[in-house]
């Protein structure tokens, strides 16, 4: 049997199997409760309300506890992965910056589609700060915008594919297995 090491806040801190999580609690100084058997449902995956218990952090058993509950923790630790990647991927830029891209992006393809400075004022400025062509520029924001596009869409993509797949898990012991660190743009 798989025990869970939940929080006060009900988060999942890890999981052990049954041999194990007496002894991980009682090392830690925490309190284990073997809970009695609640009333169950397998066609709902749900539990009568646990007794709440003070203290740091307590033990359950994997199956007191809600199936979605261990499923919107799991998808929020993937919501965590895809904001890193993200954040990682922005680090050191200013968010005035970032807020110039769509801009920028559009205002390059204006300029591209109809070579006119006057579908591209902000990078008309830019270009002619930096002392580049509009023409350079206009293909530098271009490049790099479909550098982010596709490393968004990669990290959308994995989001999705994790949360669909923990989603179609029934089982709790599956989502807690679930490994989601695979897919992530390094």
């Amino acid at each position: 049997m798989t025990y869970a090491l939940i929080n006060t806040a009900g988060e999942i801190l890890r999981t052990q199997d049954f041999d194990a999580a007496p002894q991980l609690a009682a090392s830690k100084g925490l309190r284990w409760v073997p809970a009695n058997p609640p009333a169950y449902s397998d066609a709902t995956q749900t539990c009568a309300p646990i007794t709440p218990v003070t203290g740091e952090a307590v033990t359950y058993l994997v199956e007191n506890i809600p199936l979605a509950t261990i499923k919107t923790t799991t998808i929020a630790k993937v919501e965590s992965c895809a904001r890193q990647v993200r954040d990682q991927i922005v680090a050191g830029i200013s968010p005035a910056e970032m807020a110039s891209w769509p801009i920028k992006r559009a205002e390059a393809l204006a300029y591209q589609s109809s070579s006119n400075a006057a579908d591209a004022p902000n990078l008309a400025a830019e270009a002619t700060a930096r002392g580049v062509s509009l023409t350079v520029l206009a293909e530098k924001v271009l490049a790099k915008a479909a550098i982010l596009a596709g490393l968004e869409a990669r990290i959308a993509g994995n989001t999705g594919k994790h949360n669909d797949a923990i989603g179609a898990l029934t089982a709790a012991a599956a989502v807690l297995a679930y490994d989601y660190s695979a897919g992530w743009p390094a």
